[in-house]
Parts: C-alpha cells; sequence; structure tokens
C-alpha cells in the first residue's frame, strides 16, 4: 500500500469549501483515509549536530597536524650505506688512472 501525505495551506481561520467534491479536512474525514494530523517541524537532534561538527573539527586538526609533521620532516638520508662492489672498482679505476 502507497503513503500518501495530505498537506493543507490555508490561514488559520479559514476552511475548505463544502461545495465541491473534496471533503473538508476535518480530523473525522482525515482519519478514514488512513491520514492523522502531526506537526511537520522536529526538533533538531542536536546531539547529532554538534557530534558531526565535532568529528568534522577534529578530522580537520589531525590533517593539520599530520601536514604539519610531515612538511618538517627531514627526509634526507643520514647514512649512507657503503656498496661494497663498488668500491672495488673505484679501487681498480684508480690503480690504472696514470
Amino acid at each position: 500500500m502507497a503513503k500518501q501525505m495530505i498537506i493543507a495551506v490555508m490561514e488559520e481561520d479559514q476552511k475548505c469549501p463544502s461545495r465541491t467534491a473534496f471533503a473538508p479536512q476535518l480530523i473525522s474525514s482525515l482519519l478514514k483515509v488512513g491520514a492523522y494530523k502531526r506537526d511537520v517541524l522536529e526538533e533538531p537532534d542536536w546531539v547529532m549536530f554538534f557530534g558531526t561538527l565535532l568529528l568534522a573539527a577534529l578530522l580537520i586538526f589531525i590533517f593539520i597536524i599530520m601536514i604539519a609533521l610531515i612538511s618538517r620532516k627531514d627526509w634526507r638520508q643520514r647514512f649512507v650505506p657503503d656498496i661494497f662492489y663498488q668500491i672495488w672498482n673505484y679501487k681498480l679505476i684508480q690503480r690504472s688512472d696514470p
């Protein structure tokens, strides 16, 4: 069964015309079609709102810290290990060089 929504936009003191084929929006006629009256505006979920806001701020803060740490890191290699086959070849070149 498809859900239907009945919306009426009228002034507070205005009523539906009674000479039409449409039934006036009384509570009894709305209950016949399975509708009920409720307020459309609901209270906002403040916990969800501020939780999402706090999480977004926390993620931005973490990314800023990560970028700061990466930019300050010295990526140069402090110790260059000896490559033994190159040392041997360099010694041979030095010996044979006149």
